[in-house]
């Protein structure tokens, strides 16, 4: 530092010469002794020691009196060393910058040695379950499915009855719009599940297959022939105990069939039925899948078929019924107006055939009255035919076909259980219970150790 500088600093140096160790003696002395290490001009290094000078004003350095300051007591203690904080580390592997995960892939670490060392308990916790799996597996009983393909009619009524209203508007004839056509085939699901079509059922003869076939209605075939898993067993027998103690009386033994009043035994097999038959339809193609799920094979084919003619009898019945009604009561119209047509026809010839001779104002009258009767009565007996024919060709319009894409055929695999997938969750579910208690237990062991101990503390 020269002399010739002017600085707060070079004041004090004067000030405090005759105090100060003798070998401070130049700035450099002071920048030893301060412990700052400054490189550059020298005008810099005194403002960074008049720096350093204010940053020990407020470390409480006694500076009140410049005479008494003992700069060998400071630079006893050695240099002044300000070290920064290391800043935090990041994770930039990812799109935002996030904090190192350490602590947690310690745990993830510690997690793993804790089950490894635990492996016994859990390999006995999935042969446990391996075991259930296969009693479960192979205690439900075999169910056999068989599918029909088909697709409904799609024809597009209202312009096929175009050409025909444009005829029969002429003569005052209304043949309907499509709106009358009734339901569509959107609700087949629904009629499945009616109880008067789950009804038609009931007395169906079937045969199951095997070697000793026996033949059965279809409610006996679902009452008594039916296998049940062992824990259907030990869950319905309390039912049946009560049922024994109550003494309930039922009608069940009836073998008539009254949809209004349907015993106990027809509804518990309606609703057996509603469970194994089912429609289901393709939003993208539009095809109907029908299925019927039952325990024999043989059965089930013959199910699935009787389901596709009873849909397509009920249908047909459903949507042909207002034309049925019409043309019954036309034909009726037709009846009477062609008997009408033929008695004024015959009154005709025989007005004409006792007055041929006789020439009389009167009597031509009569005849031309008689004439005018005849026509009138024929135009109605021709619009009743026309009507008639019509509806009879509406009849057969709205009558649906489907078109049967692929039969039914008698299933030689079963549809379930699936044995394999009973086993492989039940395993996995016996590691997860292994898993679940070894991480309770450590878990909880580590909470009482830390309560222990803050107790202790306390």
């Amino acid at each position: 530092m020269g002399e010739g500088v002017s600085n707060p600093f070079v004041r004090m140096d004067s000030k405090v010469s005759s105090q100060r160790p003798k070998d401070l003696k130049s700035s450099n002395s002071v920048i030893k002794y301060f412990g700052i290490s400054v490189k550059g001009r020298p005008n810099y290094r005194l403002r960074k020691i008049w720096h350093h000078y204010f940053v020990l004003s407020a470390a409480r350095v006694n500076f009140a009196s410049i005479n008494n300051f003992d700069v060998g007591s400071l630079a006893s203690r050695g240099p002044i060393n300000n070290p920064k904080p290391e800043p935090p580390t990041y994770n930039m592997d990812k799109e935002k910058i996030y904090p190192n995960n350490n602590e947690q892939e310690i745990d993830l670490l510690e997690l793993g040695r804790k089950l490894w060392s635990k492996r016994r308990l859990i390999i006995r916790y999935s042969i446990y379950g391996f075991i259930a799996g296969v009693i479960i597996s192979f205690s439900i009983p075999k169910e056999y499915t068989t599918s029909i393909l088909m697709t409904p009619e799609t024809s597009d009524s209202k312009n096929n009855m175009g050409s025909m209203a444009g005829l029969t508007s002429l003569a005052g004839i209304n043949l309907g719009t499509a709106s009358d056509m009734g339901i569509t085939d959107d609700i087949y699901p629904q009629i499945i599940e009616s109880t008067p079509f789950l009804m038609e059922f009931y007395n169906m003869p079937v045969t199951t297959s095997g070697k000793d076939p026996h033949t059965y209605t279809l409610s006996e075939y679902l009452e008594n022939e039916q296998k049940m898993a062992w824990w259907s067993h030990i869950l319905s027998a309390p039912g049946k105990i009560i049922k024994l103690i109550k003494g309930t009386q039922d009608n069940s033994d009836r073998d008539t069939i009254d949809l209004f009043n349907i015993t106990a035994k027809q509804k518990a097999f309606v609703f057996s039925l509603n469970k194994r038959l089912s429609a289901s339809k393709d939003k993208t193609s539009g095809l109907y899948t029908l299925t019927a799920e039952m325990q024999d094979p043989l059965v089930s084919a013959v199910v699935a078929d009787s389901l596709l003619v009873k849909l397509q009898r009920y249908m047909t019945e459903y949507k042909t019924n207002k034309v049925k009604q019409d043309l019954d009561c036309n034909i009726k119209l037709y009846e009477d107006a062609r008997a009408e047509y033929n008695k004024a026809e015959d009154e005709l010839s025989l007005a004409v055939d006792r007055n041929r001779n006789i020439l009389s104002e009167g009597l031509k009258s009569r005849i031309d009255r008689l004439k005018n009767e005849r026509d009138l009565k024929y135009d109605i007996y021709k619009q009743t035919a026309q009507q008639v024919s019509l509806l009879r060709f509406k009849l057969q319009e709205n009558t649906p076909i489907a078109t049967i894409i692929e039969p039914a055929q008698v299933p030689l695999v079963a549809a379930s259980p699936k044995k394999t997938l009973i086993t492989i969750a039940l395993t996995f579910l016996g590691f997860l219970v292994a898993s679940g208690i070894v991480l309770f237990k450590d878990i909880f062991l580590n909470n009482d150790k830390n309560s222990t101990e803050n107790k202790d503390a306390e």
